[in-house]
Order: structure tokens, then sequence, then C-alpha cells
């Protein structure tokens, strides 16, 4: 730190995977460049398909939001629910149009609606039936 080598010395670790020593030296750092540690190690963990314990270190990094993100993407959708329950409700209603977006795919319409309904967005569901109804007249 008297040297001014604790950020270096941070990036250095990280990129080498050595998240242990990293977070071990961060103790002498501010509370963000240990943040920024469990949030480099949670990338590293989602990169190598260790989702749930890629999960603890996006909250740890203070980046829930990161962790519904890689859920979504994943297509875990109880996990999703789950840690964005611990956000707030936009971050629910976020993965139920996600989900319901997958159902609308698949065609699974009542699915889709129910989710619809429970991210308080019923305009979605109007606004599908327009566009649902507006390709019948054309054809």
């Amino acid at each position: 730190m008297r040297l001014n080598y604790l950020d270096g010395c941070l990036e250095l670790a990280c990129e080498a995977d050595l998240f242990d020593w990293a977070l071990e030296i961060a103790k002498y750092g501010s509370a963000d460049q240990k943040k920024e540690v469990h949030y480099r190690h949670a990338m590293a963990l989602e990169d190598a398909g260790h989702f749930s314990e890629a999960e603890k270190e996006f909250i740890k990094g203070g980046r829930t939001v990161e962790a519904v993100q890689m859920y979504i993407h994943t297509r875990d959708w109880e996990a999703a629910e789950d840690v964005a329950q611990s956000i707030n409700q936009d971050a629910v209603a976020q993965v139920l149009i996600a989900r319901a977006g997958e159902a609308a795919e698949v065609q699974d319409y009542s699915l889709a609606e129910t989710l619809l309904l429970r991210a308080h967005k019923p305009e979605m569901i109007i606004e599908h039936y327009k566009v649902t109804h507006a390709i019948y007249i054309i054809v």
C-alpha cells in the first residue's frame, strides 16, 4: 500500500485466477476493491459454469442484479426469481417477463399470460394480441 501497488496486485491476482490471495490482500484496501475482487471471481465462476457459487460472489460484490441476469441467461427461472425477490419487485417482474417471453416462443400462451399478470404487465398481453390479430387480418 505504501508503494501504491495494491491495485496492480489485485489486478494481477484476478487475472491469474488467484482470488483467495486477491481477497487476502484486498483486506488492506477499500471496501470497493474487495467488492471488485468478489465481482471478478463471480464472473470467472459463471464462465466455468459454477452458477450457485457465482451467485454468492455476485452478492458479496454488491452485484445482485448480475446474479439475476446470469440465471435469466441460463433460464434457471426459479433461482432467478429467488435472487430477484431479495432485490425488489422490479427485478422479480424482469424475471417473469423474460420467462413469459420463453413461454410465448414455445406457444404456451396460458403460462405467458399468467407470468405477465404476476409481473403486473397486462398491457404486454394486450399488445401481443394486437400484433397477432393484425397479422391474421393482413393474411
